[in-house]
């Protein structure tokens, strides 16, 4: 069994995709919240548990298609002290309508695939295929799931490779979220950006707000990383 630290000497069971900076980013990304939040895909929990272990006003739910996967994370949630705040429904999240409650969630955050089918040679191994490409879950599904599940007004974030940043803006105004604010995270001053954090707002208005880019070689990296 792999495993890593969470923090507060909290154990965390990985899955097939280990913790990396992609979680990290988009769980300090999507902070503060509050109300109900929905991590889709959530694999064995690793976002929703980095954001509840840092703040104490929110209720999470995951929802993780692969049984072995929402199996590790609710053991994960057990062993953080935090199954009277989190959950894991172990469904696919294209059939939102009918297993999940509608507009009863002020956040929704994914961490999805990020390999489009037939675009490189898939895994042999079905769960690895399910966490790296789009064979269960496509951005008009992640983003149909999202939009069901939110708010008037609430935010869906997401961390995605930058190469696909235009296909997941373009698919959120399809379901009605509108792009608010970007983030791109390159790993140094010098280097292109590996990786994008974009917040959208269920019915919002037109408006796109850049932050500055983060800097995997800045000390605010750093100082994010030791906090997470």
């Amino acid at each position: 069994m792999r495993t890593a630290d969470l923090g507060n000497g909290i154990e965390y069971e990985q899955d097939i995709l280990a913790i990396g900076t992609d979680s990290v980013l988009l769980a300090n990304f999507a902070l503060p919240v509050k109300g109900r939040v929905c991590d889709l895909g959530c694999g064995a929990g690793a976002v929703m548990l980095l954001m509840a272990l840092r703040e104490g006003q929110a209720d999470y739910d995951g929802v993780e298609i692969r049984p072995d996967a929402a199996e590790k994370a609710a053991r994960n949630i057990a062993r953080a002290g935090l199954t009277h705040r989190m959950q894991v429904k172990q469904i696919d999240l294209r059939t939102a309508r009918e297993e999940l409650e509608h507009a009863a969630y002020q956040v929704v955050v994914s961490n999805p695939p990020y390999q489009p089918v037939g675009g490189s040679v898939p895994p042999e191994d079905a769960g690895a295929r399910i966490a790296r490409t789009e064979e269960c879950c496509t951005l008009p599904d992640l983003c149909a799931a999202a939009s069901y599940l939110l708010k008037f007004g609430g935010r869906f974030c997401v961390v995605y490779p930058p190469d696909r940043l235009a296909d997941l803006m373009c698919t959120m105004r399809e379901y009605d979220i509108e792009p608010k604010r970007l983030r791109l995270y390159c790993r140094r001053a010098d280097a292109p950006p590996s990786l994008a954090l974009l917040e959208g707002r269920r019915g919002g208005k037109a408006g796109l707000t850049i932050l500055p880019s983060l800097f995997g070689d800045s000390e605010e990296f750093q100082a994010l990383s030791r906090t997470f």
